[in-house]
């Protein structure tokens, strides 16, 4: 890593860029300053202050240097809002992306900025605090609008420099994550005609298109004639990465000395409460790995793996129908000890839910669907059967143990 490369406004991007540049010596400058102080193809975390949903600066600086992490510096609380600001500043799902909670104070605002911004806070301010049963980032928002707050504090980096502590290395475009045992994790670069070596030689990374055909092929292996004669997961897999509550910065591939062993996708899904509220969580799956290398650990390495990044995204909690002697290791219970119920079993013993923020749930009590899109195979059966066609075929058996 090169340098800390940041755009302010009020002062807050400012402060987070001297005290991310003091924990890990980095040198920091504003983007007007690293045009003459850095060289280009530089590899450099952005910082910029968010407006409008999108971090100011960002596209700039993504086309002079080699940007390996954004930081957003808005009114959120740290951690919140990911998803959205991604997709409104168009960062790759590669690239880690943390938001941080800055200062405000109207009145240090510049240009055209504070007049809008006075705006919002009348318009939106009024609106939150007329609302009922706000949440406690709302609570916070209200506050920060109606009385201003200093919000900067080095501990809301802790995420930003557990990720810059595993770095170690340069990186290039391809960032990828490599585990060297079940309890060690650290980023690495892969260079073109390296490989990423490590006690295992394990890497969890994003998936790309290139990858698309080979995990869909490994997915149906890992579950061909496990739940059913054949298997459905395959195509649901296919048919959810272009479904709006696919969530994919959490598509993850998991490789062994180059090879494709695992994979897991996230959705967006959420609770039904018994008092109206629509409380959104995420769940996740398929989750396979090849048969090879089932009863190894590497499924509840990945999924673990996985879980964190879901945490840090902000999700609350996820729920999943399956086996509480494995998904109990990684922390699962019984949903309904936690007043959620599974809308086709509500005294289900194997849908199971994990509180990832302790005590999102608490006072919740209500009703879960599995999302529409894990139904695809049911409403499209034509168009599953012309992807089945595409694969090589396969005997379906009809085993002990199976679902359906």
């Amino acid at each position: 890593m090169d340098a800390i490369i940041y755009t302010t406004n009020t002062g807050s991007t400012e402060q987070y860029a001297k005290i991310l540049a003091q924990k890990t010596g980095l040198p920091a400058y504003t983007l007007a300053e690293a045009k003459k102080q850095i060289f280009a193809k530089a590899e450099v975390v952005y910082l910029g202050w968010i407006m409008a949903g999108s971090v100011k600066g960002y596209d700039e600086a993504a086309k002079r240097y080699r940007v390996c992490a954004v930081c957003g510096v808005g009114m959120g609380q740290t951690g919140t809002q990911i998803e959205s600001v991604r997709k409104k500043s168009a960062i790759p799902a590669n690239i880690p992306l943390f938001t941080l909670q800055g200062n405000f104070d109207v009145k240090k605002l510049h240009g055209i900025y504070r007049p809008v911004m006075e705006i919002m806070v009348k318009t939106v301010g009024k609106s939150l605090a007329a609302k009922k049963n706000r949440t406690t980032e709302e609570n916070d928002m209200l506050d920060m609008m109606l009385h201003g707050g200093e919000r900067v504090k080095a501990e809301n980096l802790s995420a930003v420099l557990d990720w810059y502590s595993a770095v170690g290395v340069r990186q290039d475009q391809s960032t990828c994550y490599c585990y060297a045992d079940a309890k060690m994790k650290k980023m690495c670069e892969k260079k073109e005609g390296e490989e990423v070596m490590s006690e295992k030689n394990i890497i969890i990374r994003p998936e790309t298109k290139d990858d698309y055909r080979a995990v869909e092929n490994l997915t149906r292996e890992s579950f061909w004639n496990v739940y059913r004669p054949g298997c459905m997961e395959h195509y649901v897999l296919h048919c959810y990465r272009n479904d709006p509550a696919f969530v994919p910065e959490l598509d993850f591939v998991m490789e062994l000395n180059g090879e494709r062993i695992g994979q897991v996708i996230y959705v967006r899904s959420e609770i039904d409460c018994d008092d109206g509220r629509k409380v959104p969580i995420m769940t996740f799956g398929p989750i396979g790995i090849t048969p090879a290398y089932k009863r190894q650990g590497y499924g509840k390495q990945l999924l673990d793996y996985s879980m964190e990044k879901a945490r840090e995204m902000g999700a609350g909690a996820l729920a999943i129908t399956g086996n509480i002697d494995f998904y109990g290791k990684s922390g699962f219970v019984p949903a309904k000890t936690k007043g959620v119920r599974y809308a086709d079993d509500p005294e289900a013993d194997y849908f199971l839910i994990k509180e990832l923020k302790p005590g999102f749930l608490d006072g919740i009590s209500g009703t879960y669907k599995d999302p529409e899109g894990y139904f695809v195979c049911e409403k499209d059966p034509e168009g599953f059967q012309q992807f089945e066609a595409t694969f090589p075929a396969k005997e379906k058996q009809k085993l002990p143990g199976q679902l359906f």
